[in-house]
């Protein structure tokens, strides 16, 4: 595995732990994107059909949302 996604991995598992943190109780199975985006950051995610072509999600911190490709799960 490259130092690339175990640097990936690292930061989703240290999410998955402040998360389950946050909740109190045991972490749901899939991840809530939406809520995670939310209690951990935050931030609002929607979908949005104007993303440009190969693009699946966008993070803007100024307006503190996350675009994501219609029809995307938001559940990984």
């Amino acid at each position: 595995m490259s130092a690339r996604w175990q640097l990936i991995r690292a930061k989703a598992a240290d999410v998955r732990r402040r998360y389950g943190l946050e909740l109190e109780t045991t972490v749901p199975w899939p991840l809530p994107v939406n809520d995670i985006a939310d209690r951990l950051y935050l931030l609002s995610a929607f979908e949005d059909a104007q993303l440009q072509a190969g693009i699946n999600g966008e993070l803007n911190s100024r307006q503190g949302t996350i675009r994501l490709r219609p029809g995307m799960r938001t559940e990984r």
